[in-house]
């Protein structure tokens, strides 16, 4: 599990390959990510921004972030 303090949400890592994202302020998850092939071990949240790392027991690693964040990049 990862705490993002600044907004009040954990990631959440499961051997069923999804990673979920809780809202601590409405006590549900928000979101479930779903990207790797195999058990994903580890999440990690960018001290700064709303972006997790997360690596996999299928021998990768992912970077998630939202759709706007990517977007004022462009």
């Amino acid at each position: 599990m990862e705490f993002d303090a600044s907004a009040g949400l954990i990631a959440s890592t499961s051997f069923d390959t999804t990673i979920a994202i809780y809202d601590l302020n409405k006590k549900t998850i928000v979101n479930r990510i779903q990207s790797h092939a195999d058990r994903v071990v580890l999440a990690k949240w960018h001290p700064f921004y709303p972006v997790i790392l997360s690596t996999s027991a299928d021998s990768t690693a992912r970077l998630f972030a939202p759709q706007r964040f990517v977007e004022s990049f462009k």
